[in-house]
């Protein structure tokens, strides 16, 4: 190992090559490279030949030097070859490649073709989260689990690799002195199992090359910070999606579509988009419309109303494209060459929903130019306003190709002539079987073959987990070159990066309360992922619902960052109108959903520009807390706003854990708790429990039935003490939908400072012109110490009521430009 100007490099050569799945490759070359003060990055590949990298995933530059100061050190071990990464703070060991001497021990570094594996100590309890995606509690199992990394269309059953990839992990230590996190992030698009036992844990990777980045936090929240700078801060969404969202599987016509928006009006039920999923198509082929259940002028005209009601529409894009010589999206990717290609230098022939298909192949250089002009010709017919792209695992219906739609069955080869030089090279079945499916199932399982290619003779083999992540970059540059303003892209399939460029939804769940309560890990661990607007399918998917069941999730999931309610079509109706209990759950939920409204886009901005989260598990908060590490029943919106949903059938109430904080009730503001413990709550069926938790100052608007209108009406700000009699707090403004919003400074940030007796309004940012047109017209003010006898907004008594039971202050009758700076003041 050498020293360089911004780490080391150095040359392992084999010693005793176990040869486990094929022969070790020596030499190789490792790169440490120092990059952050907070990031390092360590690197093995080959030495002599290429390998297959992931590519345009990561944003950052190596360093040419060095940082002055470093949180971590590195080290590492000669013979054998380990290497370890400690905090520098504490000296404590977070990563160590070399067995233990006793105990549970393990292999060495192992590279070979088809076969890397690297492991590390753990200890004897650990605090591990991520290694996604899977249906699963937060906090990981590490008694002996397989995590495995592979897309695929299965549903959502528990314990099984399903839609994504994202080999990141995040680890509590709970230590002395102080409790801190730290991250780490294996970019690698190959299959592979991650093995979580007693005291270690191993990656099996199938391919590719060890590329890891280590964050040292030491915060929750830092490690995700620092986490995304490396693969990109969270895109901004769009205003209007952070309202309800309604979808269904099944709405045969468009005047059932109709009908579906006509009740929530009726009902004085809060709706901002409409969805349609397959029905809407002609034969299941994208970009058409069915002649005669959805014809294109009966479309264009319902969303034209939905537009003029400040509603939106988004439809489903599948990623199949049929091959059918008459069908224009076909011919047209035959005249691009856009299409994946079978091992005979063929279009690789599946099948899904409208029958024989082809891929997009991302990787070719027509392939943007192919989708751009797709989505725009869809759009020129109607003006929808986002798309949600599925099956893009690749699902296919065959395992492997399809031969001629009569059998499915996958033709055989005689040799593998993409790979002459390596006859034992065998990407459909390599020598290592990770854990697919939960039982080792073949790599093409209901999906493409591994040998299949794409531009640039690149094999599905190591390509498979970047579908998703590509076709969102692709549509979402699809519908910004059209719109000229910010995208919403909503995927089933993602890869690191994803949330930089789209949303995702946690797929086919069903209807059942176990899958309401999984959905919050779910939610929480798309956090850490930088994917915060990420939502479950609310009511479930398969399956009937029950109107229990449907209330309670109605009520959580008015929550979730991204929020719809979606079903399949041979299941009954949920919409939340229903039944009366449920309109009764959602109208009350909804509309307090609507009032954070500013809240939630606050944090959208600070996740976009920061790349913090939107919704957190309560250890992000509270590190310290050790009954916080496995919590995931309860969640966190920002900093300041806890939700403490009913997850048990026949339940009427529900038992919190408080960490200590100052907690305030929602609907009363009085103080609940201090902290820290356990409080059981009263939760009738058409009750969530919200908390606020003091020193979090919290925006909000009187809320309508749309996005639109709410961010017309008066705004309001929620002041709760902590128990030193402060408070902090932000709101973003702008337009809602331009692209270049930050860049061009056309936005107001405001911070609202509490301390003593005195609220104060600092205007950070002052560039969004129709600021001035909006008021703020209440305060409410948690916790005094005692009711005042006067308050005063700059220098000018206001009037205000105060209830001496919950010692909480409401000032009213006022109104401030929400571009301009003021202080209130009480005695």
């Amino acid at each position: 190992m050498n020293p360089t100007a911004n780490g080391f490099e150095g040359t392992l050569g084999i010693v005793n090559g176990p040869n486990v799945f094929g022969a070790d490759i020596s030499p190789l070359k490792i790169t440490v490279t120092f990059e952050t003060q907070q990031r390092l990055h360590v690197k093995i590949t080959d030495q002599n030949k290429p390998r297959w990298e992931v590519p345009n995933v990561v944003k950052t530059t190596p360093p040419p030097n060095k940082p002055a100061k470093q949180d971590y050190v590195f080290s590492y071990t000669s013979y054998p070859f380990g290497f370890a990464v400690q905090r520098a703070s504490t000296m404590e060991t977070l990563f160590n490649t070399t067995s233990p001497a006793s105990g549970v021990q393990f292999n060495g570094l192992i590279f070979e073709d088809q076969y890397l594996e690297l492991s590390t100590q753990l200890p004897r309890v650990p605090n591990v989260y991520g290694l996604g995606e899977r249906i699963h509690p937060l906090r990981l199992d590490s008694s002996g689990a397989y995590y495995t990394m592979f897309t695929t269309d299965i549903g959502t059953p528990l314990d099984i690799n399903l839609y994504a990839s994202q080999p990141f992990y995040m680890e509590m230590r709970n230590s002395t002195p102080s409790d801190a996190a730290h991250g780490v992030f294996l970019l690698n698009s190959n299959g592979m199992d991650v093995y979580l036992g007693p005291q270690q844990l191993t990656y099996r990777v199938i391919g590719g090359v060890l590329d890891l980045y280590f964050f040292m936090g030491p915060t929750p929240e830092k490690v995700v910070q620092q986490y995304t700078e490396v693969i990109g801060r969270p895109y901004m969404p769009p205003y209007w999606a952070l309202g309800w969202h309604q979808c269904r599987y099944g709405w045969k016509t468009i005047e059932v579509v109709e009908n579906v928006v006509q009740q929530y009006a009726a009902n004085n039920l809060p709706l901002d988009t409409i969805w349609t999923d397959i029905d809407y198509m002609d034969k299941y082929y994208d970009f058409t419309w069915d002649p005669s259940r959805f014809p294109v002028s009966e479309v264009a005209s319902f969303v034209a109303k939905l537009h003029n009601n400040g509603q939106h529409y988004v439809p489903i894009v599948d990623c199949g494209i049929p091959n059918d010589t008459n069908y224009d999206a076909w011919t047209y990717g035959l005249q691009l060459d856009v299409f994946i290609k079978d091992a005979q230098g063929q279009p690789f022939i599946g099948k899904v929903w409208p029958g024989l298909t082809g891929w997009v192949d991302w990787f070719s250089p027509n392939a943007t130019q192919y989708w751009v002009k797709s989505v725009a010709k869809f759009l020129q017919q109607v003006p929808y306003d986002g798309i949600w792209i599925d099956m893009n695992e690749i699902s296919n219906f065959c395992d492997g190709l399809c031969e001629d739609g009569a059998q499915l069955v996958e033709r055989s080869k005689e040799s593998i002539p993409f790979h002459p030089q390596n006859l034992e090279f065998d990407p459909n079945n390599p020598p290592y079987a990770i854990n697919n499916r939960g039982n080792k199932q073949p790599l093409k399982t209901k999906t493409t073959t591994m040998d299949s290619t794409h531009y640039g003779g690149l094999l599905e083999y190591n390509t498979h987990n970047l579908f998703g992540y590509m076709e969102t970059n692709a549509t979402r540059l699809a519908l910004e070159s059209f719109y000229d303003k910010r995208a919403f892209v909503v995927s089933r399939s993602t890869f690191p990066g994803s949330g930089h460029i789209g949303n995702h939804w946690l797929g086919d769940n069903t209807s059942d309360w176990p899958d309401l309560y999984y959905a919050i890990a779910g939610i929480l661990n798309f956090q850490m992922y930088g994917v915060p607007m990420v939502g479950a399918d609310i009511c479930g998917f398969n399956g009937d619902t029950t109107e229990e069941l449907c209330a309670r999730w109605m009520e959580v999931g008015s929550f979730y960052p991204f929020s719809r309610n979606h079903n399949a079509d041979n299941t009954i109706p949920q919409e939340p109108y229903v039944w009366p209990s449920v309109l009764a759950a959602s109208k009350t939920s909804l509309a307090i959903r609507y009032t954070l409204l500013p809240y939630y886009y606050t944090l959208f901005y600070s996740a976009h520009i920061n790349g913090t989260t939107v919704a957190r598990p309560l250890f992000f908060e509270f590190p310290d807390d050790t009954n916080c590490v496995w919590l995931d029943t309860q969640f966190l919106i920002g900093t300041g706003f806890m939700v403490t949903p009913v997850l048990t059938q026949g339940a009427t109430t529900v038992t919190g854990y408080f960490p200590e904080a100052r907690w305030y009730d929602w609907y009363t503001h009085a103080m609940l708790t201090s902290g820290p413990g356990h409080i059981t709550l009263s939760a009738p069926l058409e009750k969530i429990n919200l908390h606020i938790r003091g020193g979090t100052i919290i925006p909000t608007q009187t809320p309508a039935l749309t996005t639109a209108a709410s961010r017309l009406n008066p705004f309001g700000l929620l002041v709760p003490l902590d128990k030193t009699g402060r408070a902090v707090g932000y709101l973003y403004l702008d337009d809602g939908e331009s692209l270049d919003t930050q860049s061009t400074g056309a936005y107001t940030y405001i911070q609202y400072v509490l301390q003593g007796n005195r609220v104060s309004a600092n205007i950070i940012t002052n560039g969004y012109a129709a600021a001035k047109q909006l008021s703020l017209k209440t305060l409410d003010i948690l916790g005094v110490n005692v009711c005042p006898t006067t308050v005063s907004l700059n220098g000018q008594s206001v009037n205000f009521s105060c209830d001496p039971s919950v010692l909480a202050v409401h000032v009213f009758n006022f109104s401030v430009p929400m571009n301009t700076a003021w202080t209130l003041t009480w005695a």
